[in-house]
């Protein structure tokens, strides 16, 4: 690079960047939807100003790539034919380019240009040539080889940021300065109840009235400013929502199915790490619902409408995001699902098996009903990925289906991932933690009546419906070798005479019931992750810091109850 650059403003702009080429790919998607001059305009002018503000930092060569590509969306407007769907993927080929070599530039601002750009200069500098010459845009594709197509080309840089992209890049979120002002306000008020405090401490009026109000108006505040901080990493669900509208038109047009994607509730906000964390597993279902769901081209049925449809919807919920992919494909073949799984060895030739059931069969390690093998999916890399992402993000997963009809899933994610209300309850005489938002209910066992009882546990019948009620402290490991056998067996003599607490875990429909001493309280905590050997522990998901100062171990019921209804299925 000739002019030598001022890091600060180069950073900057690599940060801008990323919105311009967000708004770079919404411009294309639209224009696929529909080919106008307003769209048109808007995506030559995202490309205009982002190749003068490269040059504005002195990456020329960054600019003149875009030069390329504004050249040809010029074209686009003057002869809106070319603006098909080939020539689109062209187009966003070039923004999967530059948001490669983004991330390079992020590792190294000095890095060279990349190897791969060369390519796909020639490929636009070819398509421009033929389509000035009056040439069809068909005929402008010959710069392909029979077998190369432009999603291989768009394969290229993601093997070169592998490679030269160093893994540490400071992550950074844009907040709104209204989202400041609040806090500042909050601070603020903060100042004056801690100052009137610090005064009656000072002057031994801690019992006053003026002390009292302004401890309760204190504790109000550290509430409020502990949700607006937690607010500021909440960003919306719009870049999401629009790179899985990209992939699956990507996948549709690698394969020559049509489709046509519905996008709602894009503006439903969630913690950035929770959106982060699941992108890959929502990419994952996407390509699976274009591959897998939707009918190859010529075989969809004639009562259906010619193009498949793919919804995509984001609403907020008592438990969170509510977030569902629902697609009117061919569905779930549950007799394919249930061969597949007594030669897998997961069920039993001729068991009865619920539906709901056979489609937790799906999220098996390896399992995959796929009959041909290709780089989109049957791979056995699969659901079971999804599902453990959920699980981690203390969220749940589930599947409706109709054969011929089509799929949806359904996925409940919390908000945030940082604080959480919790439960606080004592096993085996020490203190856990249980996030509420995986406990369908608590009950009180004495107001129900033993049923049953073996080793594994007692069962009782919770709205006519028989539940097994499992000791909690079982799935418990000792971490405390210490720990007097005289408490564990005052434990077991004290579970015998006085009923406990237990609660209700839903799994799909499943219920199982954990029982424990006793429910301590209800606090908000802050989780931390786990460290050494206890982090390996299966159910142990975190750890955090009680009110009374004690350290302790979050545990996540759910895991118990899949490994009790794993462990069923087995005896």
């Amino acid at each position: 690079m000739p002019n030598k650059l001022d890091d600060q403003f180069v950073a900057v702009f690599l940060e801008e960047a990323s919105d311009v080429l967000a708004d770079w790919e919404r411009h294309c998607l639209a224009i696929q939807k529909e080919v106008s001059s307003q769209s048109l305009d808007a995506l030559f002018r995202s490309a205009h100003n982002l190749k003068g503000s490269a040059r504005s930092v002195g990456l020329d060569g960054y600019a003149k790539f875009i030069h390329l590509a504004e050249d040809m969306i010029n074209l686009m407007r003057d002869r809106h034919e070319l603006a098909n769907a080939e020539g689109i993927s062209i187009l966003l080929g070039a923004q999967n380019i530059l948001l490669q070599w983004r991330q390079i530039l992020l590792g190294n601002l000095g890095a060279p240009e990349p190897e791969f750009v060369d390519k796909y200069k020639q490929i636009l500098t070819e398509l421009k040539d033929r389509s000035t010459g009056a040439a069809r845009v068909e005929q402008a594709f010959g710069v392909f080889d029979d077998n190369q197509t432009s999603l291989e080309v768009k394969a290229t840089p993601a093997k070169a940021e592998k490679a030269k992209v160093p893994s540490q890049s400071q992550e950074s979120i844009r907040v709104p300065a209204q989202k400041i002002d609040v806090l500042m306000q909050i601070i603020g008020e903060l100042s004056t109840q801690q100052a009137t405090i610090n005064h009656c401490l000072k002057t031994n009026r801690m019992s006053e009235r003026i002390c009292t109000n302004a401890i309760q108006f204190a504790t109000k505040l550290t509430r409020e400013l502990q949700l607006q901080t937690m607010a500021l990493r909440l960003v919306d669900l719009s870049r999401l929502f629009q790179r899985l509208e990209r992939v699956a038109y990507d996948v549709a047009q690698e394969q020559g199915k049509n489709i046509t994607i519905i996008v709602q509730g894009a503006e439903v906000e969630m913690d950035k790490s929770v959106i982060d964390r699941m992108t890959d597993p929502l990419v994952h279902m996407v390509r699976n619902a274009v591959d897998h769901g939707i009918e190859p081209k010529g075989s969809r049925p004639s009562q259906k409408p010619a193009g498949a449809t793919i919804t995509l919807t984001a609403s907020k919920s008592a438990s969170g995001v509510q977030i569902e992919l629902a697609d009117d494909g061919r569905g779930i073949n549950p007799e394919k699902v249930i061969k597949k799984a007594v030669s897998l060895g997961l069920a039993k030739e001729g068991e009865q098996i619920p539906l709901k059931k056979i489609y937790e069969f799906l999220f098996a390690p390896g399992f995959s009903t796929a009959e041909k093998l290709t780089d989109i999916s049957g791979r056995g890399v699969g659901l079971d990925v999804v599902r453990r992402m959920v699980d981690e993000l203390e969220g749940t997963l589930e599947i409706q289906s109709e054969l011929g009809h089509g799929t949806k899933f359904t996925i409940v994610l919390p908000t945030n991932v940082s604080i959480i209300d919790s439960l606080v309850v004592l096993a085996s005489g020490q203190h856990y933690v249980v996030p509420i938002q995986e406990v369908a209910e608590v009950i009180d066992l004495r107001s129900y009546s033993i049923e049953s009882q073996t080793q594994r546990g007692k069962t009782i019948a919770l709205r006519e419906k028989a539940v097994t009620i499992c000791p909690l402290q079982a799935f418990i490991p000792d971490t405390k070798p210490h720990t007097s056998l005289q408490t564990k067996s005052h434990h077991k003599e004290a579970q015998q005479t006085v009923p406990s607490p237990a609660m209700i875990i839903d799994i799909s429909g499943e219920k199982v019931g954990f029982e424990f001493e006793q429910v301590v309280g209800q606090q908000p905590i802050l989780i931390r992750k786990l460290a050494g050997y206890i982090a390996g522990i299966p159910g142990f998901s975190g750890s955090t810091i009680l009110a009374t100062g004690e350290p302790a171990v979050i545990l996540s019921p759910k895991v118990f109850a899949r490994q009790y209804l794993s462990d069923k299925e087995v005896h």
